[in-house]
């Protein structure tokens, strides 16, 4: 069955705009929503031979803050620092 050029031209406005809301979904999640979920995992990882003197080591790693200079995020960003802090890591 051949396709009408107006059927195809159809079909790829519905494809672009449905790319487009999920492009625009993506986005707002990533630069609105994720940002203000901090998440505090604490991990145990048993490294056999390190010398004793380095047991309980604390260390944090920080990732993921989507900052985004349009937003005022400084109160997000003292929240993360502050919880850091109050770890009293070894290394961040």
């Amino acid at each position: 069955m051949k396709m009408s050029r107006r059927r195809f031209l159809q079909m790829m406005g519905g494809t672009m705009m449905a790319g487009g809301l999920a492009a625009a979904t993506g986005y707002t999640y990533a630069a609105y929503i994720e940002p203000g979920q901090l998440v505090h995992e604490r991990h145990i990882i048993p490294l056999p031979g390190l010398h004793s003197s380095v047991e309980g080591f604390r260390l944090v790693h920080l990732s993921d803050f989507h900052h985004n200079p349009e937003q005022n995020n400084l109160a997000h960003l003292q929240q993360v620092v502050s919880q850091t802090n109050a770890l009293q890591p070894d290394l961040i």
